[in-house]
This record gives C-alpha cells, structure tokens and sequence, in this order.
C-alpha cells in the first residue's frame, strides 16, 4: 500500500517525498527554497501557495519577483507576507474557510466511543490538534483529571513499513499498544470517520494503566498473529461526531470605557484550553504590557459565574468584562459582553473574527524621554478625551492648560506648546499624538508546530550531542590505545634488549668460568665475539653517540664508521694488577672530597664500574699491530712518547672521533679501538701544556705531604699553547694498573 499527499499549490497528487509537482517546482519552489535566494519562511511561503502568488522569473524584476494574484502588486521576500496578512486577510479567511480537504489547524474532534466498553472508556471525548506528525495533525484527548491516561489520534505514513500506514488510537507516537486503527490514505487532514477497525486482548492487566491497555491484533493478512483477536475486526468503531471549528485569532473593539478599553482593545491568539473552553490572550505590543486573557469560567460551587471572562489571568480576581452564553459552544461570544463584569451590556464592545480597520492604526499619545514613549492608559484616556472636546479651545479652561493625575503625580497640560510639567518634580517633556500601525497578527496558531518542529530539531541536538560525547570517548580510547601501544613498543624493546643481555650473559659466563679458578693456561686472552651477537649493534650505536653534535669535518668519519670484529680480552694477571692499584687509590682518597668523573661513552652494560675511584670506560686510539702487545701486557707508561703536551703518559678519550685519529683506519687499512676501563682517581685539571711532567701532578706544590693526584684531564677549550685551545677531552695516566683493556674494536671507514 502507498500513502499520498498533494502539491501545495495545485493540490496535483504526488508521492510521499514531495511538497511540489514538478511544474510548481520549476516555477515556485525552486526559487523560494530554504538556502536560495529568495527563500521565504514557512510561514510566507504557505500565504503565498494559499493566495497563487507569482514569482516572476524576469532578470529586470529580480529585486522585487513577487507578484500578487489579487492586486496585481510586486514585492521582494521581505514584505510580501506583511501586504498579504494586512492587505488580503479578508481574503485569505475565506480561503481558509473554503479549503475543507485542508482544514484549519486548530480543530476539536468529539468521539463517541466503541462498542468495546473498557476501549470506549478510554478512547471516549473531546480531541484537539496538538501538534504535528508524518505531515498531517495529532488529534489530543482532553484529559478530565490529572488520572486520565494520555491518548493520540495520529497518522503514520509506514516509512520503517508500509503495512504500518494509516491512522491510530496510542497512547504515545509509535507506540506498540494500540486501541483501534484506519488504514485509510490520503492528502486530507482529518482522520476517518469510519471503518475502524477495534483491538483488544482481555487477558492483558496493567494497574499503572487502570486496566485498559489493550494489545494490537491486526488482520491476519496485513500482519501474522499468534492469537485469534478477542474482538472482532470487522465491527466498526463509531464515527467521530461533527469537526467544530475553533477560531484561532479574534479582534477587540474598544468599548464605553476608556480605561478598560485601553487595556482590553487589540488581537488575541488562541494559546491554551481551560474548563474546556479556548483561552485566547491578548498580543502584546510591548513588553511592559499587561497580560490579558479571554477564558471560560465554570468552576463548581460558583452558581451564577458561569461564563466569559476578560481578565488577568485564569483564576484572577480582576475582571474587566464578562458574558454569561450558553456553555455548550465552544466559540467565543462575540455580542453581549458587560463592562464591568456586574454591569450592562456594552454594546460597544464587539468581538470579531476578522480584522477591525480601525485596529490597523491606533492613536496613541506619547511623551519625549530619550526617545518617544507610550503615555499611560489614564493619561491616554484623559487626553484623548480632552482632543475630542477641543484641544486647544476647550470650554473648562481659558489659558490652554489642564492637568492629569496619574501614578501618584500630577501634571500640567500645555495644549499650545505641547508639554507636560510634573506639578511635584517640576520637569518638562514633549508630548505628541501620533498614529502608530499595529504590527500584523503574528499567525501564532502555527506556533505549536513550531514547537513539534522544535522539539524533533532538540532531539536532533541531542542525539548530536550524545555523538559528540561518544566522539570524545572513542578518541579518549584511541588516545589510550596509543599510550598501550607506546608500552608494548618499550616492553619489546626491552624484552629484546634482555634476550640479547641473556645473550651476551651466557657467552660472558663462559669466557669467566676461568677466571674463577684463576688459570689463564685454560683460555686465551683474546676471545673472538661472534657476527650476531647483538653487542655489534650496541657498539655502533655507543660509538656514534661519542661523536659530539657540534663536531664537523674529520669528526664526521667517527659517525660512520663500521665495525668489522669485536674480541674480549681476559687477562687475568692485568685483571689483579688493576684490583690491586684500584685498592691502593681507594686508600689515597680516604677523606679526600673527590669530584666525580663521567665519560660520554657509555658501551658494555655489563661492566661493573666504582664510581668512588671514578672507574670509567674510555677508548684508546692505537694500530692493528700493537693490539696484541697490550693484550698480553697492558699499557706500559715506559714506553710513553716523551714531551707529550699533557705529559709522559698514556693517552685515552671518551670521544670517538679522537681515538678514530690514533686507529690507523683508512679507506683501505683497518684501525683498532681499546675499550677500557680507566681509574681516574683524583684528577688534575690542565691548565695548559704539560710536556715536561713524567708522574702524576702534587695535590698542593706547596705541600707535598698531601701527596699526588691519579690523572690528569684536558678539557675542550684547554689552552694547547701557540694560541691555540683543546678541541677534544683527553684523559692521562702515568701509571698502566689503572687502566685495564677490556675489548678490542676493528673498525674501517
């Protein structure tokens, strides 16, 4: 089954989508579109379709495309709706009244019941239009008490299912309980009034629900069931009875007095139900306006105050008119109103279903504070009153000047100059009378599908927002995805360093099985390490990372060098040598405060080094054919070039691209670093060239009962004599038990 609706201009039968056909489109809708550039709001746009505006599609006319059907006038986007709603109300009322397939929005459906007694207690009474659904009106049951259950009269176009298309009996939109449904189609705004079809499943018990949910048992060839229906399809519910049209704008005259008129005369919407009844309220023209409302009063126990009110509010005490019609009708009384409420009629007061001309302009007096302002309804009253006499040549006076009291003050009139002058404050302002038009009756009867609309665009908003907030949580999660997945890469790292530490462990608990049984006869002392082993890597990374950052030129080679062989060396003589001389310092430091000593290269994770004789390892420089001699024998400061700048000793350097100077390497010879563990004791700082000392430097020249230091150290930026300064940080020892080879580098650039 499909579901139809019309176009909104020619009234052409269209699908469910579509709002125009498709000459409409072309020659309407595609101008007035919301985004184009002649978008009209929702509500122009429904005036103009109502009274067959024209767009005029002509390049010479562009500022102003609209054209009126029934003046023949043009007009731009921006006044077309105010010329329609003033010019052509009248008009525009009677198209409302023709239009029965399209009836006004604002209506009240009385149903009679069903011959189901629990579903007729329910679905009994009056309805009203609540709201909008699927395109059409949601009809609303009034509820008699604050116990009555909610219940819809709705259409549902079958969108999620076209066997669901139709119209409802629920007690909510969309809502699995349902009391009774028409399969009945169609563009017209009212739901059927037969051929119901009448639901009910007896066994079904709700206390919450006073007993009356009823179950839904469709048509066996709409829907499979389970269970034969209780009740049976084929038995119509009763017809709605007549549709009684409530008018959802009135128009007050004035009436006999001027206070009361001034407050009651004006344009009423209607904007809630009350005993019943339409409550209309008075549209404001300020925000300082007092409220008005139009209601029916029939409270129990008030015998004789049955009727129509103007008043305040619901329930007030202040009643400015009143009218005792029959409480049968629904439609407010237009004739017949008492000003007071316990007076007579007023047969000035008038209420009228179309617009008075006289409510099109108003008068109004005003007085000039920093820009002009409306005067009180007392002091308009008593001036109006005063211009209808005579303004300025009234009988009671004979110098032009009259005076006002109100709000608590008394002012003087001038009628010739046009001033008032508080008699209590002595100020003077500029009053006028003025003719002010009243803004057109904002079509508030269109507000509560506003309102629907609202609501599903808040319900939009929300469920934006609940995405928003999902968003955030999943990027919350994926942030802490990434903070795992930084983890697991340093807990791998870390595994693998481990394995290649258990690696080197076991390889280094073989090579040290000797060296605790001290017999150097049971291994050699140069131990090759084997190409996988993961120290190669390690040591290539160690060797670029002693290259300092701001060193260029030749200290670029360092950076790239390869290593082509490692070997351990376990000499266990040098290895006691070295223990017994690092004791001896041990002893020499002993309450001496001692400045520690670091080494920028930093290899062999394994090598336990003491810090309290500032053990560090450094690298030595030297060729492939004297590597075996300081295996065997260590380093010899015997054999020490004489007047080196530092001294008489043995030369090391924690920077690789010095020891790359001393290794030999070339682009065809291989080269050699010794990596080895140096006590540096209690260092002496050079100052400058030391190439005449052959030991280590006294502690205090002065005296020498304080003994000597262990080393000496050159800084970069040393002065290195001829103007000169130290590029590179050199470490000297003048005694070869401090330092013991621990591994042999073959490197080539």
């Amino acid at each position: 089954m499909t579901s139809s609706s019309r176009c909104c201009r020619c009234n052409a039968v269209l699908n469910r989508q579509q709002t125009y056909c498709t000459d409409c489109w072309k020659s309407w809708g595609y101008f007035v579109r919301p985004g184009g550039r002649y978008e009209l709001s929702t509500s122009c746009e429904a005036l103009a379709n109502r009274l067959g505006v024209k767009f005029v599609d002509d390049p010479g006319r562009r500022s102003n495309p609209f054209q009126c059907r029934l003046c023949q006038n043009v007009f731009n986007s921006g006044n077309l709706e105010k010329h329609l709603r003033v010019r052509h109300a009248a008009s525009l009322r009677e198209r409302q009244k023709e239009d029965m397939t399209t009836p006004p929005y604002l209506l009240v459906l009385h149903v009679s019941g069903a011959t189901d007694a629990s579903i007729n207690q329910t679905i009994q009474g009056t309805y009203t239009t609540s709201e909008w659904h699927h395109g059409k009106p949601v009809y609303r049951k009034d509820r008699q008490d604050a116990s009555d259950i909610t219940v819809l009269i709705y259409y549902w176009d079958g969108r999620d299912d076209a066997r669901n298309e139709g119209w409802w009996f629920s007690p909510e939109l969309g809502a699995d309980t349902v009391y009774a449904y028409n399969e009945a189609t169609g563009g017209s705004n009212l739901p059927p009034a037969s051929g119901w079809e009448v639901f009910s499943s007896a066994g079904i018990v709700d206390d919450n629900q006073l007993n009356i949910l009823m179950n839904l048992e469709p048509k066996k060839d709409r829907h499979p069931v389970g269970l034969p229906s209780h009740n049976p399809v084929d038995k119509p519910m009763s017809a709605y009875d007549v549709v009684e049209q409530v008018e959802p704008i009135v128009y007050v005259s004035g009436c006999s007095s001027a206070a009361v008129s001034c407050t009651i005369r004006g344009s009423y919407i209607l904007s809630a139900w009350n005993h019943g009844k339409p409550v209309y309220r008075k549209l404001r023209q300020q925000a300082s306006d007092s409220t008005v409302l139009i209601y029916y009063w029939d409270k129990p126990g008030a015998a004789g105050q049955e009727g129509w009110r103007f008043g305040a509010s619901l329930d007030d005490q202040t009643v400015w008119a009143f009218n005792e019609s029959q409480p049968q009708a629904l439609s407010l009384p237009l004739l017949g109103w008492k000003v007071p409420h316990d007076g007579d009629v007023d047969d000035k007061l008038n209420i009228s279903t179309e617009p008075d001309t006289d409510l099109s302009v108003e008068v109004v007096w005003e007085f000039l504070s920093t820009d002009w302002q409306p005067v009180s309804c007392e002091m308009q009253s008593e001036l109006e009153n005063r211009w209808v006499k005579g303004w300025e040549d009234a009988e009671d006076d004979d110098d032009g000047t009259f005076c006002v009291s109100t709000n608590g003050y008394t002012y003087a009139i001038d009628c010739y100059h046009m001033l008032q002058r508080n008699l209590d404050t002595g100020r003077t302002r500029e009053i006028r009378r003025t003719q002010r038009l009243e803004p057109p009756v904002v079509p508030e009867l269109f507000q509560n599908l506003q309102r629907s609309l609202q609501r599903e665009i808040q319900a939009h908003v929300d469920e934006k927002s609940e995405l928003a907030a999902r968003v955030v949580e999943l990027e919350q999660q994926v942030e802490s995805w990434k903070s795992c997945q930084a983890t697991v890469a340093v807990l791998k790292q870390r595994i693998c360093d481990l394995e290649a530490f258990e690696v080197q462990h076991e390889e280094r608990m073989v090579m040290l099985e000797p060296w605790r049984m001290s017999r150097q006869l049971d291994m050699n002392v140069r131990a090759e390490v084997p190409l996988e082993a993961g120290l190669f890597a390690t040591l290539q990374k160690a060797l670029v990372s002693a290259c300092p950052a701001d060193h260029r030129g030749d200290c670029n080679i360092a950076r790239s060098l390869t290593i082509t062989g490692l070997e351990q060396i376990h000499n266990i003589r040098l290895w006691k040598s070295c223990e017994f001389r690092k004791e001896q310092v041990k002893k020499e430091l002993e309450g001496w405060r001692v400045p520690e000593v670091t080494s920028s290269f930093s290899a062999c994770k394994w090598a336990r080094l003491d810090p309290t004789v500032n053990e560090v390892l450094v690298l030595h420089g030297t060729t492939p054919d004297k590597v075996d001699l300081i295996a065997n024998f260590g380093f010899d400061e015997r054999l020490a070039r004489e007047r080196g700048l530092y001294g008489q000793g043995v030369y090391f350097t924690d920077q690789a691209c010095k020891a790359f100077q001393y290794s030999g390497a070339g682009r065809q010879a291989e080269g050699c670093f010794i990596i080895t563990r140096l006590i540096l004791g209690e260092p002496h700082y050079a100052r400058g060239p030391l190439p005449q000392v052959k030991v280590e430097p006294l502690r205090d020249p002065k005296d020498t009962s304080k003994g000597r230091c262990h080393s000496v150290i050159a800084s970069p930026g040393t002065p290195s004599g001829n103007g000169a300064t130290q590029v590179h940080r050199e470490l000297v020892i003048f005694d070869g038990a401090q330092a013991y080879p621990e591994m042999i580098v073959h490197i080539r650039r």
